[in-house]
């Protein structure tokens, strides 16, 4: 195996697990692999960046998936079945969208990767897409919108071996600018309700769901503007719900919001 296509993948699969580490701050790094695409010399190797850093990226979808088809263990076949699948998906896009243009023509990487942008922050793709690299440049760039995506595109997809040097201090300084001049916006008055219950074994479903349909009262009756619900009260087949959904249309007179399944 060529050392430059190990590490390639090496750093694209580095720049996925630590983007996507659950540290907000890290998050500009899951941009590496934009700089793996562009110096891939073939598809094979597009492809196996994009794979490489779903992979690193999306690890944890292992366990989850695991949980969802009932594994006590937190690890089974589907769950890996379902990592690899979609891991690889996603990787397909980087592959088709590589050129051979790439060595010589700025426009070429700069169009394909604002087509790999598009593709994978829009459905259907978009939908499996929840490690997206260009989330890195949000972060990198807030408050900026589709601006701040396109400059940061443009920034790592266009310099030359003669020009990166001016292309990284304008992204730099942009950044910073972004970042400093970024006003967060207001925290909204949510009010959420929580039924799960921890180590309280000792309660009998009754005593659960008499405690959860308290905890919904409360909080339809607070001073919240948005109220987060679980999918458990929809609809009005039991007589709890519905007296819920009553007192719901007297708070609808005040526009509060019912979010229900969150």
């Amino acid at each position: 195996m060529d050392p430059v296509t190990l590490l390639l993948w090496a750093a694209a699969a580095a720049s996925g697990a630590i983007g996507w580490s659950g540290r907000f701050e890290c998050l500009p790094v899951a941009l590496g692999v934009l700089l793996c695409w562009r110096w891939s010399r073939s598809r094979g190797e597009a492809l196996g960046v994009g794979l490489a850093y779903y992979g690193a990226a999306s690890f944890g979808l292992v366990n989850g998936a695991s949980m969802f088809f009932g594994s006590a263990t937190g690890w089974s076949s589907p769950g890996v079945l379902v990592w690899v699948g979609v891991s690889l998906l996603l990787a397909i896009p980087w592959a088709l969208l590589w050129s051979p243009n790439f060595a010589t023509r700025a426009s070429s990487r700069v169009i394909h990767g604002i087509l790999l942008g598009l593709v994978l922050l829009l459905p259907p793709i978009g939908l499996l897409s929840g490690v997206n690299p260009w989330v890195g440049g949000a972060a990198a760039m807030p408050g900026l919108g589709v601006l701040g995506l396109l400059l940061v595109t443009v920034s790592l997809l266009a310099p030359d071996k003669k020009t990166w040097p001016g292309w990284a201090s304008a992204l730099a300084l942009a950044s910073a600018l972004a970042c400093g001049s970024y006003e967060p916006a207001p925290s909204m008055n949510w009010a959420g309700v929580s039924t799960r219950y921890g180590a309280l074994r000792d309660r009998s479903p009754t005593e659960e769901y008499d405690m959860a349909t308290d905890a919904w009262r409360r909080a339809a009756m607070s001073d919240a503007d948005v109220v987060l619900f679980p999918e458990g009260v929809g609809g009005t087949w039991t007589t709890s719900t519905a007296s819920l959904w009553a007192l719901g249309a007297q708070e609808s007179e005040r526009e509060t919001v019912w979010v229900v399944g969150a």
